[in-house]
């Protein structure tokens, strides 16, 4: 399917959401693996966090941080995943690279002073082997109360 032409910039997802049935579970409808487009992000590095199993970007010359663009359908999809990152992330404009051409795209980018760094990589492989079960339940609530408020941001810190 197309998207919709009052959908906005694609998002640059670099960590959980970077998973069909995360991103299931945030968007209501399945997800398939060709909505992902592999992207790049330069200059950056995705770092593991303290007392969560999500991570978070940070600057880093000369490092780039793979990911995937994904298109939202409507502007309820749009809602949807601005209401899963809701209360510790705050929704940014970046360039990311796409095949040979540069793509804006919007990221998710946590607030300062929200998280306490490991200054350790974060890898999705061993985040699904370790959390996804639990991080799946998780998601389920978080994205529980999304009707209930109409589609507003909450302050729950998720």
């Amino acid at each position: 399917m197309s998207r919709s032409p009052t959908v906005g910039l694609p998002y640059f997802f670099f960590g959980t959401l970077l998973d069909a049935d995360v991103l299931s579970i945030v968007l209501g409808r399945p997800i398939e693996p060709s909505e992902y487009h592999t992207a790049v992000l330069r200059d950056h590095q995705r770092l593991a966090v303290a007392d969560v199993v999500y991570p978070v970007l940070r600057a880093a010359p000369g490092q780039d941080v793979p990911g995937a663009l994904f298109s939202c359908r409507s502007l309820e999809e749009q809602r949807r995943i601005d209401h899963f990152e809701s209360g510790e992330y705050e929704t940014s404009k970046v360039w990311v690279r796409r095949r040979t051409c540069l793509v804006e795209a919007l990221v998710h980018t946590d607030f300062d002073g929200v998280f306490q760094l490991l200054h350790a990589p974060w890898s999705l492989a061993d985040w699904q082997i370790a959390h996804k079960r639990r991080y799946l339940q998780l998601c389920h609530g978080w994205m529980s109360d999304y009707a209930a408020v109409g589609g507003c941001r909450r302050d729950d810190g998720r």
